[in-house]
């Protein structure tokens, strides 16, 4: 995609969540313009998973079932008083001193974030970590425009491309959820373009609703007064997002975006008023979302929202504008179940499924391992591990030190303090289950799920609070913002610089669709024997080499490890042969090596 496509899908994916969500938060009056649209955005989220889960089940996420997906914004943009509601709360909101110095401030974080695909014009794609798992969503959503997610995909040993797409098709999938897919899909379906096309930008446009996410928890559980400084902070210093899109991890992110709407909504539908309604169905949007993106995750959300539910009953009961609603927030639930029973039976068998993983902790990376005990604490809070390196041990004890202190003053200055304490919960529960199970890669699971929730207080939250701080205390406090402030903004450019290194090691650029054509015209039905050329991430590129050659049939060299990535299990290998012929005109197709040919047989 080029820059001027590129902004379009930035500015599209935003709006048309908030188009899709907005029929609902325009009921929230009692809301401020900011904190409406941050609700579309999520709700418009909700309302797209679920929509996606439904037309999938038995339609391909193509054509014009694809734009069937899209109806519920008809209830926004159909309605003139709902859409000049819409229209008066954006100018409020974007067309401002304030709301212009943000927009530069996400535009920047944007700029940094792409700038491989801005400086390289022929650049198609780029993993920015040393993860591959972008090939399983980005695989799953050309699956999806081709079938419903129940059908079993058609993957054989010479044409292994969907064979890692089980894991998200029939009753008992082993992920046990599509939402990533599913959504990659629509927006791949509607923008005209293949999902590894549009897929770097498409999850680097989750930056704003991630921002809503991270606002609306702010406002909801920390404070009603979020500063300038606050705000650039939630769009700008967000080191946790940026670690999302360069590990490749979007069914996490959703997840993570699911959960926070759940929370909002069940918090908010404790108090009293007129718009308790629309809450629950949020709610209800919040549960549904949960399961079809992440299941994994609903009880780092559930107990959380499980413990304000009783707190309306036990603790804060008779207390102005808590209300006790025994039945109400459970049926929220039961109609979360209820809007897609499918989605919550897949849920079932994934959740099952991932904890079968953990029994087998030596087969999940650790990335803290290598880090000293004190700079633990800075590498969750940012999940920038190069950057916690890069400080050393002692810099790392010092940021664990502020870090620390920032947190509990967030926590004790909170407008909900007991609210923000059952937040932590589910931080907790994670923790306990990582040390019960000695299971290394929950530490980085940890951090990821809960990643709202971390950074609503840090860098959020503590800079709001201690921005507030007057009298003799005021220095001290703004010295500890400046440096949260500081070391937020140092670990998001470090992140960004290591996934553009990245950027330079696994890349795909458009002369791979161009050799593609060419093997459909000249190899179709052809056997291709797939090998790792001189240069370095051969499971990498043999990897995404099944991708461009699915009207081929592939083999691989016998006894390659790298050979095939994470098909390698289903791939067939192909014994050691003569040295074939260079074809003649076409050769040096890519990282991977030569196209030649010898016969009837070839080579990529």
């Amino acid at each position: 995609m080029n820059a001027f496509e590129s902004c379009l899908l930035l500015v599209a994916i935003p709006a048309g969540l908030v188009a899709l969500g907005y029929w609902l938060a325009v009921q929230l009056v009692k809301l401020s313009p900011t904190e409406r649209l941050a609700v579309a955005m999520l709700a418009g989220l909700g309302v797209a998973l679920w929509t996606v889960s439904v037309v999938n089940l038995v339609l391909p996420l193509a054509g014009v079932w694809g734009a069937v997906c899209l109806l519920p914004a008809a209830l926004t943009l159909a309605r003139g008083t709902v859409r000049r509601r819409l229209w008066a709360d954006l100018a409020e909101v974007v067309f401002t001193r304030r709301g212009a110095v943000v927009g530069l401030a996400a535009v920047g974080l944007l700029a940094l974030l792409l700038w491989p695909m801005l400086s390289r014009p022929d650049l198609v794609y780029y993993d920015g970590s040393g993860n591959h798992d972008a090939f399983f969503w980005i695989v799953g959503a050309e699956l999806l425009k081709r079938q419903g997610y129940l059908q079993a995909p058609l993957a054989d040993a010479v044409s292994p491309l969907y064979h890692g797409a089980a894991a998200i098709t029939g009753w008992r999938p082993g992920f046990g959820r599509m939402g990533a897919e599913g959504l990659l899909a629509l927006v791949s379906n509607l923008a005209g373009a293949s999902p590894l096309k549009i897929y770097v930008v498409a999850t680097a446009a989750l930056l704003l609703p991630w921002a809503a996410a991270v606002f609306l928890t702010v406002r909801t559980f920390v404070t009603r007064r979020v500063t300038l400084v606050a705000a650039v902070t939630i769009v700008a210093l967000q080191p946790m997002f940026v670690f999302f899109h360069a590990n490749a991890n979007l069914p996490n992110l959703l997840g993570v975006l699911a959960g926070a709407l759940l929370l909002i909504a069940t918090v908010r539908a404790l108090g009293a008023g007129a718009s308790r309604r629309v809450w629950l169905l949020l709610g209800a949007l919040g549960v549904h979302a949960l399961l079809c993106s992440y299941p994994e995750m609903v009880p780092v959300a559930g107990l959380p929202c499980g413990l304000l539910w009783l707190r309306a009953r036990f603790v804060a009961r008779g207390e102005p504008g808590w209300v006790w609603r025994s039945p109400q927030l459970p049926a929220a639930a039961l109609a979360g179940l209820a809007l897609n029973p499918v989605t919550a039976v897949r849920a079932w068998h994934g959740f099952f499924s991932s904890f079968g993983a953990t029994t087998h902790p030596e087969l999940w990376p650790n990335i803290f391992r290598p880090l000293a005990p004190g700079s633990w604490l800075p590498a969750m809070a940012t999940l920038s591990v190069s950057f916690a390196r890069q400080i050393g041990a002692a810099g790392g004890l010092l940021c664990a030190v502020l870090f620390a202190v920032a947190i509990g003053y967030a926590v004790w200055r909170a407008r909900d303090r007991a609210g923000v304490l059952a937040l932590l919960t589910g931080v907790g529960a994670m923790v306990a289950y990582t040390l019960k199970t000695n299971f290394g890669y929950g530490w980085q699971k940890t951090a990821q799920f809960s990643a709202v929730v971390l950074a609503t207080l840090l860098p959020v939250g503590a800079v709001a609070r201690l921005l507030e701080v007057r009298g003799r205390g005021r220095w001290l406090a703004g010295a500890m913002a400046a440096g949260i402030v500081g070391v937020f903004g140092a670990a998001t450019v470090r992140s960004c610089r290591e996934a553009h290194r990245w950027s330079e090691r696994k890349y795909l650029t458009r002369d791979w669709f161009e050799a593609r054509d060419y093997t459909r015209r000249t190899l179709r039905n052809a056997p291709v024997l797939v090998e790792a050329g001189p240069r370095q991430q051969p499971f990498f590129y043999t990897m995404w080499a099944t991708y461009f050659l699915t009207d081929s049939r592939v083999y691989f060299p016998e006894g390659d490890p790298q050979a095939g990535g994470y098909l390698q299990a289903a791939v067939r290998s192909h014994p050691a042969g003569r040295v074939p012929s260079s074809w003649p005109g076409r050769t040096g197709w890519g990282p991977t090596g030569r196209a030649r040919g010898h016969g009837r047989a070839s080579r990529w």
